[in-house]
């Protein structure tokens, strides 16, 4: 599974996405999307908030999650795609 963290420095949410997702004790692979940096992959997966992360399965967009999520919520997740 790997997953696209859509971000900006300055969101709160995010930097608190990041630590739930840390706890999950999941293995991704993660890349980590700029807001201001990456304006096409914005647009390709039609972001329309922060923070995202968009789950890939073999390079296939599976899902899309938006908004701050807890530990327990992106486990529930990430189960679909082991």
């Amino acid at each position: 599974m790997e997953i696209l963290k859509f971000y900006a420095d300055w969101c709160v949410q995010c930097q608190n996405l990041e630590k739930n997702l840390k706890n999950t004790g999941f293995e991704y692979r993660s890349i980590d999307v700029d807001l201001e940096e990456n304006e096409s992959l914005l647009e390709k997966y039609n972001i329309l908030s922060l923070p995202s992360i968009v789950v890939l399965k073999d390079g296939i967009m599976v899902n899309k999650l938006q908004g701050t999520m807890t530990t327990g919520e992106l486990i529930e997740e990430f189960n679909k795609y082991k």
